[in-house]
């Protein structure tokens, strides 16, 4: 048993480790099975011999730091009988753990030996037991290499991402301080998770909140315009031929009372000349205010 180290306080629940565990093990080609050779007792003189199918078990775990940690979802391969990986997470699915599956051959999911194939990278399910069925609980992306005593020993690499680091070179993941994050900007890393997790129920709600205020912008305008369309008030121009006429009577008036002013005809003209002046100005102001408007009556 090999363990990973801890991806801490992961937003989006996904882990990325870059780890390699490294297994030695005695295959029987005919056989197709692993043989592990020990000593029950120390006073044995043979070893006892067992024979066991090759298999890679993968758990993956929620480490909890108070409380004992939870298991998430196991990914069992043979790996004389293993399924072809997916090369993308979208296409991975619980279906290809399937052994024996009801669909027709041509759909089925192809299978292959690790010992033949040599390597294999990609995408399998991990799957978890909830009421007697099996659930897809996470994918796992991997790396499977399969290497002979004499190849082992050219190709030497480390557990994890000790020395030798090579045949691949593991750097340690891209992981971000998500701790301090949350302080510096806990806007961006609230709506990144939401939006991650529940983007599509964002989306609808906004689609509907939308439609909800156009109807309701709708529904509280609609009796204005509905009485304006019906109503179809005009515009009246009782006022403005009013004010023309206090105006020309004003004039009438100071001419009528201009015959008993004693101050000369020329003072007389001149103030005249200026009320029509101020007449005409305020004509004009008022055409152009109200061009429908009808010239004054003399």
């Amino acid at each position: 048993m090999q363990k990973t180290d801890i991806h801490y306080q992961s937003l989006t629940g996904e882990g990325i480790f870059n780890w390699r565990f490294i297994f030695t093990l005695d295959y029987l080609v005919a056989e197709q099975m692993c043989v592990l050779s020990e000593k029950n007792y120390i006073w044995s003189l043979d070893p006892m011999v067992m024979k066991f199918p090759a298999r890679l078990i993968i758990q993956i775990w929620d480490n909890d730091i108070f409380t004992t940690d939870d298991f998430l979802g196991v990914l069992e391969l043979d790996l004389s009988d293993m399924p072809f990986p997916a090369q993308h997470p979208s296409l991975c699915s619980i279906r290809m753990m399937d052994a024996d599956p009801k669909w027709p051959h041509l759909l089925q999911h192809k299978r292959f030996s690790l010992f033949k194939k040599r390597t294999a990278t990609g995408w399998w399910p991990c799957q978890v037991l909830e009421d007697g069925k099996w659930r897809l609980s996470g994918k796992v992306k991997m790396t499977l290499e399969i290497l002979s005593e004499e190849e082992a020993l050219i190709r030497a690499a480390g557990r994890g991402q000790s020395e030798p680091n090579q045949y691949p070179t593991l750097h340690p993941p891209p992981r971000t301080n998500t701790l301090l994050s949350w302080f510096q900007s806990p806007i961006r890393n609230f709506c990144y998770v939401f939006w991650k997790r529940y983007r599509f129920k964002i989306i609808i709600m906004s689609i509907i909140l939308i439609i909800g205020l156009m109807l309701f912008s709708f529904m509280y305008s609609a009796p204005g315009y509905l009485a304006m369309s019906w109503v179809k008030p005009e515009l009246r121009l009782t006022a403005p031929k009013n004010m023309f006429t206090n105006i020309i009577n004003s004039l009438n008036t100071k001419k009528a009372s201009s015959s008993n002013l004693t101050t000369p005809r020329p003072t007389l003209e001149s103030t005249t000349g200026h009320q029509l002046k101020l007449l005409q100005e305020h004509m004009n102001h008022l055409r152009h205010i109200f061009p429908e408007l009808p010239a004054p009556q003399g």
